[in-house]
């Protein structure tokens, strides 16, 4: 019994090693891993426990999985102990607990107090060991949790560093576009700083010189005001002495007279007397209103007494003396008289033509059959007391008698400025009557004349004629795009823009006949009202008046409107080229004009362009600027082939009218020309420009064909057609010199084989030629 005591006490002093708080410490750790986060609790879970063994002969048994119930019991024996499991307590190497099954914790089992004593002793160490576990688990937690931080720390890094590269790559280009526009702006600046002092200084000389020349023309007229001063008292003087000279003449002719001659009118004889009887010397015819006079001669007077006729004196002056001699200063001033009197007679014409030109505007009709004067005093200008008449005449007041320029140049000035005060103050009412009146002056004056004041006509006429031409061109665009309905502009009635391009067209005319004036004129000229007025959306007589102006302004180094930079030039001139080759496919869209989309007038406006491009070709300068352009050669090959097509669907005789009289209908052909003739003409003057630009440059037409849709294509349809034609019926009318140039073309740019082809194309059963073009067609008649 003292043994089983003893066995019973073996684990008291073990139990009474275990520290008093042992229990408190395992409470608040329960109470701790309870309140830990859920992720820490699942990662505690996830990781595997360690099996502890109490016997090494047994195999390992996981404790979280061992249930109390399942422990097998060692053998018992009368002590509780097998014989073969005595324990020696001696013994170093002895392990306790070395044949008890592990209890997990909390669990109950039923056991002799001896055991109770291990299995409380197992307890602390099964909790020493969960709390490592633990621990090692919370640490593997933490080491995961800071291993994938730092791999997004990593990630993080990189994306910012890649970012920072980008920046730094994106810095350093737009850095470099600084750079480069800086450089840019600075050269920018010095190329403008160096064209504004050579304006400046160009400026500065022409400033200069205009005052020299204004000083010049002040002191020339200082010295003519002087010279006139002492020419019209020299005048007097000659006057007073032609005064005495011709009383001095007079006298001379009195006393050379005889005393008593008198000049009679001589009577006409009576042949037959009085045939009265008596003899007619007997008779004395006696006035019955005078009294009879004395029968002698009369005293003579006091004037033919004192006064000697030169030639009858005894002093009389031989011949050759010289007195007789009229000396060199004597004949001087004789010629100065001359000089002086047709300077005289020059001043009266001049203010005779003044006189005659005032009344020819006094006299002056507006279109509606009044008088200009009469139809100006009807309006006035807003703010104003005097109405326009009133300004006119004041104005035609002062004009200077002594202006040597004739006076329709300074009516034409008076009509300026009041289309300046019109354009100013929108004020159209007048502006009809005003263009009318200007252009009565200038049909008055020669062309010298007529370039007088054009800066101030171009000026105010481009002004004015875009206050019509631009609304007009956005309302076509509307109503070409079924947008609105076609309506006039607002000032399209007052702003006669047509009267305003007829007389610039004057102007222009006369300005041809001088290179300096012509390139004066058209460097004043704006290039974009000249493009404007060539819109398809304008009236086709504004079209027509902008191309002939444009045939006005051809030079040998420009044509068109003149700019003084070299490149601005050449640009506004492929412009134009472009804006009148699209003319030759546009069709018109004036629907205000019903009469302007017929085919006559369109064909007439396609042939006042080729004239165009004709007259510019006629200059190398124009003609190079034709070949090198982009589109021109195209546009007019594509044209040639439409044509062509064309003549097969138009009727070659006009239609026939008939007209009803008494004696019955009667049936005729108007004389006017045909379309089909219209087209005819188009198809000759358009193939002589194709052949002048092949023949004088070098073109490479391939490039220049496939500039333009289907114009490769249309090039040798309608250049075949023309070359092969026979000039019968509906193909009368091509002439022969444009067959051949035609035929040469195609020789020109066709193979050996293609040419076969087209040949075999043209053929027909029944034609007239053979392999080529006939010349002894039949032409149409003129």
């Amino acid at each position: 019994m003292d043994d089983i005591d003893d066995e019973d006490d073996l684990f008291d002093n073990d139990l009474e090693d275990v520290p008093a708080n042992t229990l408190e410490r395992l409470e608040q750790r329960a109470v701790t891993l309870s309140q830990r986060p859920r992720a820490g609790y699942t990662d505690a879970h996830a990781v595997p426990t360690r099996n502890y063994s109490y016997d090494t002969r047994t195999n390992q048994i996981d404790s979280h999985t061992l249930d109390v119930d399942s422990v097998p019991n060692p053998p018992s024996s009368d002590y509780g102990f097998d014989d073969e499991d005595v324990i020696d307590l001696d013994d170093p190497t002895v392990t306790f607990g070395q044949h008890d099954a592990p209890f997990a914790v909390g669990t109950k089992p039923t056991a002799p107090a001896g055991q109770q004593s291990r299995h409380k002793f197992q307890i602390d160490h099964d909790l020493s060991g969960g709390e490592d576990l633990i621990q090692a688990q919370q640490d593997s937690a933490d080491l995961d949790l800071l291993q994938s931080r730092v791999v997004e720390l990593e990630q993080e890094r990189i994306r910012l560093s890649k970012e920072l590269d980008d920046a730094k790559v994106d810095a350093t280009t737009k850095a470099g576009a600084i750079a480069n526009l800086r450089s840019r702006n600075e050269r920018t600046t010095k190329d403008f700083e160096a064209k504004l002092a050579v304006l400046r200084k160009e400026q500065a000389d022409e400033r200069a010189k205009l005052r020299s020349e204004i000083q010049t023309a002040k002191n020339d007229q200082e010295k003519i005001k002087t010279s006139n001063k002492f020419l019209e008292h020299d005048l007097a003087d000659e006057r007073e002495r032609s005064k005495r000279l011709r009383g001095a003449t007079n006298g001379v002719a009195r006393a050379s007279a005889a005393p008593m001659t008198r000049s009679v009118t001589p009577k006409k004889t009576n042949k037959h007397g009085f045939a009265d009887g008596f003899d007619d010397h007997e008779i004395i015819a006696i006035s019955p209103t005078k009294r009879l006079e004395k029968d002698r001669p009369g005293t003579p007077k006091a004037g033919n007494k004192r006064k000697r006729n030169a030639v009858g004196s005894p002093a009389a002056v031989p011949n050759g003396s010289p007195m007789m001699i009229e000396s060199p200063a004597r004949a001087e001033s004789n010629e100065d008289h001359l000089e002086l009197e047709a300077a005289t007679f020059s001043k009266l014409a001049i203010k005779d033509e003044q006189i005659d030109t005032i009344q020819q505007v006094l006299r002056h009709l507006a279109p509606d059959g009044r008088r200009t004067v009469e139809v100006l005093a009807e309006h006035r200008f807003p703010n104003d007391d005097l109405t326009i008449a009133g300004l006119l005449l004041e104005s035609l007041a002062a004009i200077p008698m002594e202006d040597s320029r004739p006076a329709s140049v300074a009516i034409r000035n008076i009509c300026l400025d009041l289309w300046d005060r019109c354009l100013l103050q929108k004020y159209w009412a007048p502006l009809p009557v005003l263009l009318q009146l200007f252009a009565s002056m200038l049909e008055t004056e020669p062309s010298k004349t007529q370039f007088l004041l054009f800066e101030r006509l171009v000026s105010l006429s481009a002004k004015s004629c875009v206050d019509v031409a631009e609304p007009r061109v956005k309302s076509g665009a509307l109503v070409r795009q079924k947008l609105t309905a076609p309506e006039h502009a607002p000032n399209a009635i007052l702003i006669d823009d047509k009267e305003i391009l007829s007389i610039l067209l004057t102007v222009a005319t006369s300005a041809s006949f001088n290179v300096e004036q012509a390139s004066a004129f058209w460097q004043r000229m704006e290039f974009a009202f000249t493009v404007l007025m060539l819109n398809k959306h304008q009236p086709l007589q504004q079209i027509h008046l902008m191309l002939q102006m444009i045939m006005s302004s051809i030079l040998d180094d420009s044509f068109g409107a003149r700019h003084v930079d070299a490149e601005v030039q050449a640009k506004q001139e492929s412009d134009l080229l472009d804006r009148l080759s699209n003319l030759l496919s546009d069709v018109p869209t004036q629907v205000l004009d019903q009469q302007a989309n017929r085919p006559e007038a369109v064909q007439d406006l396609r042939m006042e362009v080729l004239r165009t491009f004709r007259a510019i070709s006629t200059t190398q300068h124009g003609s190079t600027a034709m070949a090198q352009h982009r589109v021109v050669l195209g546009r007019l090959v594509r044209f040639l082939a439409d044509q062509t097509t064309l003549l097969y669907t138009t009727p070659p005789l006009p239609m026939p009218t008939i007209t009803h009289s008494d004696s019955g209908p009667t049936v005729g052909f108007p004389s006017s020309p045909t379309l089909h003739s219209k087209i005819i003409a188009t198809v000759n003057l358009a193939v002589r420009i194709l052949y002048q630009m092949l023949h004088d440059h070098e073109i490479v037409i391939n490039e220049k064909l496939l500039q333009v849709p289907s114009a490769d294509h249309k090039f040798i349809i309608g250049l075949s057609r023309i070359a092969f034609s026979e000039r019968q019926l509906l193909e009368a009318g091509l002439e022969d010199v444009v067959v051949d140039a035609a035929h040469e073309i195609l020789d020109k740019i066709l193979t050996p084989e293609e040419g076969e082809a087209v040949l075999g194309a043209m053929d027909t059963p029944n034609s007239t030629r053979s392999g080529r073009p006939s010349l002894s067609g039949v032409s149409a008649p003129e």
